[in-house]
Formats: structure tokens, C-alpha cells, sequence
């Protein structure tokens, strides 16, 4: 998956609101690609050190809750 075509992706899954599909799209991407997501939504820094398993609770929270994240 190309950097165009995360963007791309992540966008169609927005629109969809498909737990499942966004589930599996979570699971299936790696780190670096979480982190350019989080950091495209300004919710952390494209330096982050924190644990993967971290970054995808920030990023499922940030598409299924009402969850506000202050930065």
C-alpha cells in the first residue's frame, strides 16, 4: 500500500462506518502506516515511540467512539 493509496483507503472506510471493515483494515496495515494516519490527524507526532498496540487503540477509538482527543 502506497502512501496515496493509505490516504485513499482510509478515506473509503470513513465513509462506510463498517465496524468489521475497519477492524480489518486496522489489523492489516504496520506501524509506519498507523503512525502517517495519527499524524495526518494531528493526533500525535510522525516521531512517536509508542507501542503498536497503542497507536491501533488510538486510531480504532478515533473512527468508532465519541471520544474527543485533545492534542
Amino acid at each position: 500500500i502506497t502512501k496515496e493509496n493509505l490516504v485513499k483507503i482510509f478515506r473509503k472506510i470513513l465513509k462506510t462506518n463498517n465496524l468489521e471493515l475497519t477492524n480489518v483494515f486496522i489489523n492489516n496495515i504496520n506501524r509506519r502506516q498507523i503512525i502517517l494516519l495519527l499524524s495526518l490527524l494531528d493526533i500525535i507526532t510522525i516521531y512517536s515511540k509508542a507501542p503498536t498496540p497503542l497507536l491501533k487503540n488510538l486510531l480504532y477509538n478515533y473512527l468508532t467512539s465519541d471520544i474527543k482527543i485533545i492534542t
